[in-house]
């Protein structure tokens, strides 16, 4: 018997084990392909050392680190993007990603300040985080009309929140709280709030 004729003859009574192993076989190689996708990290720059609100940004206080984010990944600068030069416009503790929206140009920066107040514990939302993004809001601390709105001012709209004094909230009362500011938006800010109750709300950006 030729050897084409017995492979035909083999093929014919293994035809379904043949097949199985196939199958198999792929169904592994499928299985391997998905796991190494989704396992696939993103190296992004994250700090080395405790980064204080001011400071530039250096090989010295940054490290690339393998991150599985997946979509989240352009909240925060990769490795491939230059960050160094930088400025930090609020505080990134060590092992923290880096957020975009936690740095600046140092031109940029010289035209903020850090502005403290005072806000009551039920005037801010109880999960807002240094970094985000507030809107703030002046009522007036008593009105005559009830439901009347003519004296609500916005004063601030979409500024950073650069830290919160989580001790204060936990013992309750008034909370502190730091948020970034141009300078030239200061003095009417202050004037804004002087007599009226400050409320926080999370920007929607």
């Amino acid at each position: 018997m030729k050897t084409l004729e017995k492979l035909r003859l083999t093929y014919a009574r293994n035809s379904r084990s043949i097949f199985a192993i196939g199958l198999i076989a792929l169904s592994l190689l499928c299985a391997s392909i998905i796991v190494n996708r989704a396992n696939k990290s993103d190296l992004l720059w994250a700090a080395r050392v405790n980064i204080a609100a001011g400071d530039r940004l250096t090989p010295d206080n940054l490290r690339p680190v393998p991150v599985l984010l997946k979509s989240s990944t352009g909240y925060y600068f990769r490795s491939s993007e230059s960050v160094i030069g930088s400025t930090a416009l609020r505080t990134i503790s060590s092992g923290e990603l880096i957020p975009r929206f936690a740095t600046s140009h140092i031109s940029q920066v010289l035209e903020y300040r850090s502005v403290p107040i005072q806000i009551a514990k039920n005037d801010l939302p109880s999960d807002l985080l240094s970094g985000e993004r507030v809107d703030i809001y002046a009522l007036p601390a008593r009105t005559g009309i009830a439901g009347s709105q003519d004296q609500v001012v916005e004063v601030a709209r979409g500024v950073v929140v650069e830290s919160i004094d989580v001790k204060a909230r936990d013992l309750g009362g008034a909370i502190g709280v730091v948020v970034r500011m141009k300078i030239e938006e200061i003095l009417n800010f202050f004037a804004d709030t002087a007599n009226a109750r400050i409320v926080v709300v999370r920007n929607a950006r």
